[in-house]
């Protein structure tokens, strides 16, 4: 007896995808007493799509939550790093070049002068990778005390089209719009005087 395959593809199968397909398996068996040893039977296949219908009809709402919520953190984050770089200012001019008046002010480098040698930041390191709260995107952290900025690349594994880059003043940020069910290679460097060299890439599949 040869095994027959009920092929689904999920993998590829979008929510609007499998919610057809549980509308049409339900149509197909239903009232037909051959099909009554199944797992799932008619009734409870379109309350399953129904279910799904109602969770993907809340997604949208949700989604505008959820991206007030991070626009609402990146706006006081960037808030706490003006009121960081003014204090540091106002340190530094105080400081009158004295690095003991800076480490006394809570600052663990003194002020670089225009004499100061150039600074190359070294490789960022301890770069993680998830998946970001909207569909779509990579939330990426990393330890961040090498660098005042940090350029960060996403490259499409498999693709040869320039990678997706940005630039960020803070060691996390959420990489949006990419393709869903894509792998993407992460890679972040610093930049002070000039670009370090990149981090040791992630690779992770987009949600």
């Amino acid at each position: 007896m040869t095994m027959v395959k009920a092929r689904l593809g999920l993998s590829e199968m979008t929510p609007s995808d499998k919610l057809k397909e549980l509308r049409a398996i339900a149509a197909s068996i239903d009232g037909k007493p051959e099909y009554a040893g199944l797992a799932l039977n008619a009734a409870a296949l379109r309350e399953l799509a129904d279910k799904l219908d109602d969770a993907q009809a809340a997604v949208p709402a949700a989604k505008v939550i959820v991206k007030r919520a991070i626009e609402n953190a990146h706006s006081v984050e960037d808030e706490v790093d003006s009121a960081l770089r003014a204090q540091a200012a106002s340190a530094e001019k105080a400081a009158a070049g004295n690095p003991a008046f800076l480490i006394g002010a809570g600052f663990n480098q003194q002020a670089s002068g225009a004499a100061a040698a150039t600074f190359v930041p070294v490789q960022p390191t301890g770069l993680v990778v998830v998946p970001g709260d909207v569909l779509g995107s990579l939330r990426c952290s990393w330890n961040g005390r090498t660098a005042p900025v940090y350029v960060w690349q996403a490259r499409e594994v498999g693709s040869t089209a320039a990678p997706i880059t940005g630039m960020i003043h803070r060691s996390r940020v959420t990489i949006a719009n990419l393709k869903s069910g894509v792998e993407y290679e992460i890679s972040v460097a610093g930049v002070r005087d000039g670009q370090g060299p990149w981090s040791d890439p992630i690779v992770r599949r987009v949600p």
